[in-house]
Formats: C-alpha cells, sequence, structure tokens
C-alpha cells in the first residue's frame, strides 16, 4: 500500500461525516482549543455530538467524531477521525475538519427552516505516515472563495494530480456545508436529491446525490441506531485535483448509499450508516453513539471512540 494512497484511504473513515469522502489532509489551526472542547463532551448543550465506527471487509479501520451546531443564524460543524487495526499501524492516519458559516434569510420569507447555508470558513488537517498537510478556504460575505491556502506539495507527487481549472471553483460549496445542506433538506420532508458543486481545498468534484427510498434499522451490538432512515444514493464526477492513478478501492467502487435519519427526537437528521461496494469488499460505517442536550445513546457508554485503545 504506496505512500500515494494517502487520499483515497484516508478518506475511508470519516466517509459517512463528508459523504464524498474528502477528510483526509490538514488545517492550518490544527486541534484549536475550540476543536478540543468538542472531543472533551464540553460542546455547546444544543450541539449534537455522533461517534461512528468504520469496517471494511469485516475489518476494523476507523473512528470518528462530528459535532454539529446551529442557532438560526449560524452554524458549525466539526469532526475529527483516525485510522485503526493495520490502518493505524501502517500510516498512523489522524484527521480533523471543520466548517463555520450562516444560516441568511432568503428574500421574502421568514421561515427559519428556507434560510440559505453560506459557508465562511472550511479547513482540514491530517496526518499519514508522518506527512501532514493541511487546508484552509475562507469565504466572503456571498459564499465565493475569498482567500485559499495550502501546506506545501510534495514534489514528487504534484505530476501525480489532475489540475483543478481555476474557473470550476466558482459557485462551489465545501464537503461539510453540503451535509448539512441535505440534512435540512430532509428535516423539510423532501427526498434526498441534489446536485452538489463541492471543493474543499484540493479536489473539486461534482456530487450527484439521488433518493434511495427508506429502510428500517435494527439496533445492535455494531449500531446505536433503531428505526427508519432514508437512503442518499451517490455518484462523484471528478473534475481536478485527483489522483491520474486511481487506487483499487477508489476504481471499483460501485454503489454508494448513505442512510440518513434523526438519532434523537429532536435532533437533524444526519447519516446512521454508510455504505460502499467495491472489488476489493465492502465499506460500512455505524453510528455508535449520539448526544444532545442531555439525552444520550451509545453502543458502549463508557468508550471514547478517538482514545488509543
Amino acid at each position: 500500500m504506496p505512500k500515494r494512497l494517502f487520499p483515497s484511504c484516508a478518506a475511508v473513515p470519516a466517509l459517512a461525516l463528508l459523504l464524498a469522502g474528502a477528510l483526509g489532509h490538514a488545517a492550518p489551526e490544527g486541534r484549536g482549543p475550540a476543536t478540543e472542547a468538542a472531543w472533551s463532551g464540553e460542546a455547546a448543550p444544543e450541539a449534537l455530538v455522533l461517534a461512528y465506527e468504520a469496517y471494511f471487509g469485516g475489518f476494523h479501520i476507523g473512528s470518528a467524531r462530528a459535532v454539529v451546531s446551529a442557532d438560526g443564524r449560524r452554524y458549525r460543524l466539526e469532526a475529527a477521525g483516525r485510522a485503526r487495526g493495520l490502518l493505524d499501524w501502517y500510516a498512523g492516519w489522524r484527521g480533523n475538519v471543520l466548517t463555520r458559516g450562516r444560516l441568511d434569510a432568503e428574500p421574502g420569507t421568514t421561515d427559519a427552516a428556507a434560510r440559505r447555508i453560506v459557508p465562511r470558513l472550511h479547513s482540514h488537517a491530517g496526518t499519514w505516515q508522518e506527512d501532514r498537510r493541511w487546508t484552509r478556504l475562507s469565504y466572503g460575505t456571498g459564499g465565493a472563495i475569498a482567500d485559499h491556502a495550502t501546506s506545501p506539495e510534495d514534489p514528487d507527487e504534484a505530476d501525480e494530480t489532475t489540475p483543478v481549472p481555476s474557473d470550476s471553483v466558482n459557485d462551489t460549496i465545501d464537503p461539510l456545508t453540503a451535509v448539512l445542506r441535505l440534512s435540512r433538506q430532509i428535516a423539510a420532508g423532501e427526498p434526498c436529491r441534489a446536485d452538489l458543486r463541492i471543493y474543499d481545498g484540493r479536489r473539486r468534484y461534482n456530487l450527484r446525490v439521488r433518493d434511495a427510498g427508506t429502510r428500517r434499522f435494527v439496533a445492535n451490538s455494531y449500531s446505536v441506531f433503531d428505526g427508519e432512515a432514508r437512503g442518499c444514493r451517490l455518484a462523484i464526477e471528478r473534475i481536478g485535483g485527483f489522483r491520474k492513478e486511481r487506487s483499487e478501492y477508489s476504481e471499483t467502487a460501485r454503489e454508494r448509499r448513505v442512510w440518513v435519519a434523526r438519532p434523537l427526537p429532536d435532533a437533524l437528521p444526519v447519516p446512521v450508516r454508510v455504505e460502499v461496494e467495491t472489488g476489493l469488499g465492502r465499506a460500512v460505517m455505524h453510528l455508535v453513539g449520539a448526544a444532545q442536550g442531555g439525552k444520550r445513546i451509545a453502543v458502549d457508554p463508557g468508550r471514547d471512540v478517538l482514545a488509543d485503545n
């Protein structure tokens, strides 16, 4: 498993959080005080805290935690992930991601649910085999990218990625803002359907989301969710910033489905299960914990999914 597989392999543990596997590089602010507060259980009372475990071919490969906060006018989404098992031994992958933005009122309406989602900041950071990378995007008042900074690229890898056309990043959003947009859409009773232009600071792609109906899940030793979830079928059109030579995992990925539901009665709909079928095996991510406003459910209440155990 060569080092150049950093982007695709590192994305697997956080797939449910980012829908298109965009977590895995780095951010200048890294794990600052605000991020640390979320992971230590000091998130705002109204925040939704989620925990996930990921498996590939039956092997435990990753863990992730996410915090979702929105007060009607602003939103903040952050997540952290780490490799497990052989992937951790081989790569020692760690990553975190943060998005902040506004919920702007649409002209002619006072409906809070109809507010337009406008990102202000997106940053992500990660380490793979001691190779640390970061990216930071800042947006102007209208949602256009105002500033873009990334860690220096390895000269040996510069020719291995496809270029990102400069005009293709116009009218794009970051991956976490895309997650929130779909969540609010489903919360409003609409089907899981969207065509989204995504740019994470390194990779530019179009995400085609189509409704896959509903499915009933029963809680078990792997997943805490019990109830009906709506399926979102994903298709990715690569525009730029991807490896020219695709990994076998990426090349053979077929069905990508994210199952979305409210893990707690008053929570936003979020991914409760992710399934990706590939020629190498099946990747599955389970929701193993959720907490908000004093309510909590967990497969193992005493376990910290990001701890070294």
